[in-house]
């Protein structure tokens, strides 16, 4: 069974990451982009249910998530590209 992988950043980078996901049958991905970076914390927030590993486009919005959260907020693996 594939995981359901959350992809957090701008949109033309997520839309980046979801073309070439297509190639991992069989794993979920979800469109998280954000229009502005300040949503970066909340999106996670609101999607972290929702996902067993989170990837980020980029260090700037995975050092935003891995500052603002409390570490018991984040139960899944975090990472980014």
């Amino acid at each position: 069974m594939g995981q359901t992988i959350g992809v957090i950043g701008t949109p033309d980078l997520v839309r980046t990451v979801l073309e070439i996901a297509r190639q991992f049958q069989g794993h979920t991905f979800l469109d998280l982009h954000y229009e502005d970076e300040t949503e970066t914390v909340s999106i996670f927030r609101a999607n972290k249910d929702k996902m067993q590993v989170c990837l980020f486009t980029g260090n700037w919005p995975y050092a935003k998530v891995k500052a603002e959260c409390q570490e018991r907020e984040i139960s899944i693996p975090l990472v980014y590209i």
